[in-house]
C-alpha cells in the first residue's frame, strides 16, 4: 500500500488570489471536478476524498488577498476556515504564479496567515503554479518562501502522488500536529461550533462526489446568508 501521509485526516487550506487556479489544483489533487473553476463564491468551501483509507480535506477560499476587502470581512472568512478545518489545518497551500509576484501580494499572504496564528508560517507551503519552467523567482516570492521555512513545491498535474507524499513529509516535520489557531480576535463561526457541541453531523450520500459537493455548498451558502 502506498502511504501518502500517516495522519488519519489531512486538512489543507488553499490561499491565493486566483480562484480558478486554486480550484484547478484542488480538482487535480482530488481527481474529480469538485470545484467550479469559473464562478468564485463569496465563502470558503470544503471537500474531502478518501485515499487509501485516509481522509484528505481541501478547503478552498475566495480571494482573501484583495486589497479592498474590509478587515471585519476578512476575519469572518478566517473564522469560517477555522470552523471548516476544525480542530485545525495541517497545512496552508499558498498558490502563487511567479510572473509579476509583488511585494503587496507577499504582505497580503503574511497578513492572512498571521490572522490564524504566528505559527501559521511553519504550516505553510508555497505552491508554485508555473507557466514557464525556467521562470526566475523574484525577491518578494523568495521572501514568502523564506517566511514559510523554505517549504515550497512546483505544482505539476502529472505528479499528484509525489506531491501528496511531500505534503505528508511536511506534516511529519511538524510532528503530525495541526495548527492551533491562537489569534485573540479569531473564533470559529458560532453556528458551526454550537452544532459541533450539540453533536450535529450531516452525512451526504450519493452516486457522485460532484453532486454531494453541490448540496454541501448549497447548505453552507444558506448558513452564511443567515449570518450576514
Amino acid at each position: 500500500m502506498y502511504i501518502f501521509f500517516t495522519v488519519s485526516e489531512l486538512r489543507l487550506i488553499l490561499l491565493g488570489d486566483s480562484w480558478s487556479e486554486k480550484s484547478r489544483i484542488a480538482n487535480s489533487i482530488l481527481g474529480a471536478p469538485a470545484f467550479n473553476t469559473e464562478e468564485q463564491p463569496d465563502f470558503s468551501m470544503s471537500v474531502y476524498e478518501m485515499i487509501w483509507k485516509k481522509k484528505l480535506v481541501l478547503i478552498n477560499t475566495p480571494d482573501l488577498l484583495h486589497p479592498r476587502i474590509p478587515e471585519a470581512e476578512l476575519k469572518e472568512h478566517v473564522e469560517l476556515c477555522v470552523s471548516l478545518s476544525d480542530p485545525g489545518p495541517h497545512l496552508f497551500l499558498l498558490v502563487v504564479q511567479p510572473e509579476g509576484f509583488t511585494n503587496e501580494q507577499e504582505k497580503r499572504f503574511c497578513k492572512v496567515l498571521e490572522l490564524f496564528s504566528d505559527q501559521a508560517f511553519g504550516h505553510s507551503v508555497v505552491l508554485i503554479s508555473k507557466s514557464k519552467q525556467k521562470e526566475t523567482l523574484n525577491e518578494p516570492l523568495q521572501e514568502l518562501i523564506r517566511r514559510c521555512k523554505y517549504n515550497s513545491l512546483i505544482f505539476k498535474d502529472n505528479e499528484i502522488l509525489e506531491m501528496l507524499k511531500i505534503l505528508g513529509d511536511f506534516v511529519e516535520i511538524n510532528n503530525e500536529k495541526h495548527l492551533i489557531v491562537d489569534h485573540p480576535s479569531i473564533k470559529p463561526m458560532k453556528d458551526a461550533s454550537s452544532a459541533a457541541e450539540r453533536g450535529l453531523r450531516i452525512l451526504l450520500f450519493g452516486a457522485t462526489q460532484s453532486k454531494r459537493t453541490q448540496l454541501c455548498n448549497f447548505i453552507i451558502e444558506k448558513k452564511m446568508s443567515r449570518l450576514t
